[in-house]
């Protein structure tokens, strides 16, 4: 059983890892096709996108909301600890944006690394809290 429990463990950090990357990177797909289509004077390429900083602020905002998601996708997956293992994620992601900003600073300025740095781990923490509650909830209602 213990086994069990601590494959759950890993597979609720992947699956919310994985919920964070591919909600993101969909979302950044859409909205940069929209953007360099809606205004090719604006935006000729993906490099003049990441130039704009009005873009990079949407970037961020749905960054922070798709932590927020692998937050609760975590601790809805989570047996236990459901909080905790949020957390851990956060911190996962923490580690994974601090190798990110130093191995490649010039993908991104600073102000948007210290978004990063500072609002995902957050977001993901309150998706996990928001998510352990829904599951508290659940199971207090009557069974069928």
């Amino acid at each position: 059983m213990e086994v069990q429990a601590m494959l759950r463990s890993i597979g609720s950090l992947l699956a919310g890892e994985l919920t964070l990357v591919i909600s993101s990177f969909a979302i950044e797909f859409v909205v940069d096709s929209i953007l360099l289509r809606a205004s090719p004077h604006s935006f000729a390429n993906n490099q003049a996108l990441a130039a704009s900083n009005p873009v990079l602020a949407v970037t961020v905002g749905y960054t922070v909301l798709c932590s927020a998601l692998a937050g609760v996708v975590t601790a809805r997956i989570a047996l236990r600890s459901k909080v905790k293992h949020a957390v851990a994620l956060a911190v996962l992601q923490e580690a994974l944006t601090v190798i990110a900003m130093l191995k490649h600073p010039e993908l991104a300025p600073t102000w948007v690394w210290a978004c990063n740095i500072t609002l995902v781990p957050l977001a993901i923490v309150m998706g996990g809290k928001w998510g352990a509650a829904e599951v508290s909830r659940l199971e207090k209602l009557p069974k069928v």
